[in-house]
């Protein structure tokens, strides 16, 4: 009888400590989303000034997350379209910039990789696009994905990267980061005038991509 007991008290115990085990991570998990920080950005960057760009909620929900940032920040004669998607603790839906520009009507004249050198050294690849409207207007983005100190331009590489932090129970998330600009004169020169920007705004997104 006495052992009967001790069983069922062993029993009560274990189910109550796995039931604040499941009620501890599901707390944990559940707030995270609140505590995303792209919107608190700064709107002014070493001269760059910003204004934010509204996203319709369609759009976030064809993009599957809330949290969807878009500004174009000014300098001088210079405008740049910064677009961020971020996708915290949860299954990561990248929709891809190629497609959305050619569902948009827009025509893809060029695709390659290009190397970014930050100020302080630091490279990474971003993928380097041209479209153009038909139109006569043309346009130039460059993006990546992050995801902790990881910047690729590459999926496969931040698909492999996310896998390895969820089995160390690290935190599962990533971003696609993408600016924009209409190209000038040329080319190269537009390049230039994101890496410019990108220079600015790089070292500041691990602050934000809590």
């Amino acid at each position: 009888m006495q052992r009967s007991n001790l069983r069922f008290c062993v029993l009560v115990v274990t189910l109550s400590l796995f039931s604040a085990l499941m009620f501890f991570i599901k707390v944990d998990q559940t707030p995270r989303e609140l505590f995303v920080d792209i919107f608190k950005m700064p709107m002014v960057l070493k001269g760059w000034q910003a204004e934010n760009i509204l996203i319709e909620k369609k759009v976030k929900d064809i993009l599957e997350t809330e949290f969807v940032l878009s500004r174009k920040y000014s300098k001088g004669l210079d405008s740049i379209q910064l677009d961020v998607i971020y996708y915290n603790n949860k299954q990561i839906a990248f929709h891809l910039p190629e497609g959305c520009f050619l569902g948009q009507g827009s025509r893809l004249i060029e695709r390659n990789a290009r190397e970014i050198e930050l100020l302080d050294k630091e490279h990474f690849w971003v993928n380097q696009l041209v479209t153009t409207d038909g139109k006569g207007h043309y346009q130039m983005m460059l993006y990546f994905f992050e995801t902790g100190k990881l910047k690729t331009n590459n999926s496969l590489p931040l698909r492999l990267q996310m896998i390895k932090d969820k089995f160390k129970l690290k935190k599962n998330s990533a971003a696609l980061i993408r600016v924009t600009i209409p190209v000038k004169e040329n080319i190269e020169e537009s390049f230039l005038v994101l890496q410019e920007f990108l220079r600015v705004i790089v070292p500041i997104l691990p602050e934000y991509l809590i």
